[in-house]
């Protein structure tokens, strides 16, 4: 948490605006210093999960460092480590780094046109935040989506949690 106070968190009066800003501010730190650093570069075989989060800010993100590497990229002053090779895109889109993904979040679908379906969970965060009944309301919501086909709803519930995890 503390790397995000410096943003203004730490001044709020409520805990409903800490908890919606908290991890996806962070995550785009973290996920931003990881890519631009050329950590997937450095270790080809890492995989990364950003939980708690949902999806929606991932196209966001990559629309942003995209921009920041296509404008630094070619200058004689590098404004990211030599170790980054490729747009930044391309590393969220290389199937080793994961997000969790909200039943209700709209822009999911658009998560999805960016990154595909093939590194998205289901995470609950049961049962730190989240009873039974939340849990299994949030399954059942993202279970009924219609927007997503039967394929993605296989991949986000089980078989992304295997190849993240393993058995």
């Amino acid at each position: 948490w503390g790397f995000v106070f410096g943003l203004g968190i730490n001044f709020f009066t409520r805990f409903a605006m800490t908890q919606a800003l908290e991890h996806p501010i962070a995550q785009m730190i973290q996920l931003t210093s990881m890519v631009m650093e050329g950590v997937f570069e450095r270790f080809p075989k890492l995989r990364v999960a950003y939980l708690e989060a949902g999806a929606g800010w991932v196209p966001y993100i990559m629309d942003r460092l995209d921009r920041s590497y296509e404008v630094w990229a070619g200058k004689a002053y590098r404004e990211f480590s030599e170790w980054l090779k490729k747009p930044p895109s391309e590393y969220l889109r290389s199937g080793r780094i994961f997000f969790s993904s909200e039943g209700g979040e709209p822009s999911m679908t658009q998560a999805i046109e960016r990154i595909g379906h093939g590194t998205l969970l289901y995470a609950s965060d049961f049962p730190h935040e989240t009873n039974v009944a939340r849990a299994k309301h949030e399954i059942e919501e993202l279970a009924a989506r219609p927007d997503l086909p039967d394929a993605a709803k296989q991949a986000i519930f089980h078989d992304n949690a295997l190849r993240f995890y393993g058995r």
